[in-house]
């Protein structure tokens, strides 16, 4: 998930950098593989947008969505995705049209890796704040259902605030032109655009942003495993009145749903990432091993890791009758002003 290190001269053009893409480099892919990587891409692109639109328009129209805390997770991971599919993506598919050489100004090279270098980290600590949110909410349940809820809407705002903030620091440090946190004076090198993080800098993201945060996330679902085998065995009436004592089961089993949902999110998640972030790590810690892997590999675990902007649409509507209700008010609204242009005319 990180940029990958090089200690290539600034006058080796074929192996000026090894970042993002795996080699930055001139690229020399087969035909077949061209229209297969580049097919690829551009699809998850527009499922992506779409997708990632679905969802912010259905959390904004919905009062069931709006209301959620969930859901200001979820919305924060959609604008994530989105910024992914506009400002990320494209330029890979760039890339491979121009075999590697970058045409754009050092301007335009700096919003792609500081995209790439925010938006992934963004996503991936979402996911652990919104693991906890759902580990705290079913190791108390009856904090909700009084009203007590652990992460209330404000500091839920808050947190994805702070998220995002960090990250957008983090993504800028190799930009600062401290040389701890930059490889090289410029981010454009011998008509090639590199992520120019030092090696320092990669290895610190990679653990930082993707190996803990993985790591947590595991052994909080864990937990969160066991407390849902704990909660389906018997709920036990607390203050003795059957109704509440019915409402409590009835919550339990939403927040389990909810769990699993969310679960299924960062399986999903993690699944897509691990490729190419264990291709990263060999990058950064072994140059010998890295330059014998073919460019191919890194393109295509990357766009496996880009697959999850497309899938996580899909996801968040998976069992969410919210999210599916919301769908179809917005097919229904669209399509009463469709009608509404087509009459006009």
């Amino acid at each position: 998930m990180s940029a990958v290190n090089t200690n290539a001269s600034d006058n080796d053009g074929y192996n000026i950098t090894q970042a993002n893409s795996g080699f930055q480099r001139y690229l020399f892919f087969s035909p077949a593989f061209n229209v297969f990587i580049l097919t690829s891409l551009i699809g998850i692109i527009v499922a992506a947008i779409i997708g990632n639109s679905l969802v912010c328009a259905a959390t904004s129209l919905s009062p069931n969505l709006r209301k959620a805390t969930t859901s200001l997770f979820i919305l924060s991971l959609a604008i994530s995705d989105l910024v992914t599919a506009v400002l990320a993506i494209p330029f890979d598919v760039y890339v491979i049209l121009t075999n590697g050489l970058w045409f754009h100004s050092k301007a335009a090279c700096t919003v792609w890796t500081t995209a790439y270098l925010l938006t992934i980290p963004t996503s991936n600590l979402t996911l652990l704040v919104l693991s906890i949110d759902r580990y705290m909410t079913l190791s108390e349940p009856l904090n909700q259902f009084r009203g007590r809820q652990a992460m209330t809407r404000r500091r839920i705002l808050c947190y994805i605030a702070a998220l995002w903030i960090y990250t957008l620091v983090c993504a800028l440090l190799p930009q600062t032109g401290w040389e701890i946190w930059r490889l090289r004076p410029t981010n454009v090198i011998g008509g090639i655009c590199i992520f120019n993080g030092s090696r320092l800098y990669n290895i610190l993201v990679t653990v930082l942003h993707f190996i803990v945060p993985g790591l947590a996330m595991c052994v909080i679902y864990l937990m969160i495993y066991h407390q849902i085998r704990r909660h389906t065995r018997a709920v036990r009436p607390i203050d003795s009145p059957v109704t509440q004592s019915t409402q409590v089961s009835l919550l339990l089993h939403r927040n389990i749903r909810a769990a699993k949902r969310i679960a299924l999110i960062v399986s999903v998640f993690l699944l897509c990432w691990v490729p190419y972030s264990i291709l990263s790590i060999i990058g950064n810690l072994c140059d010998k091993c890295f330059v014998k892997i073919p460019s191919e590999l890194f393109y295509v675990t990357l766009m496996t890791g880009y697959l999850n902007t497309a899938l996580n649409p899909i996801l968040y509507s998976f069992n969410n009758r919210n999210f599916i209700d919301s769908y179809k008010r917005l097919y229904r609204a669209i399509r009463r002003a469709c009608g509404r242009i087509g009459s006009l005319k």
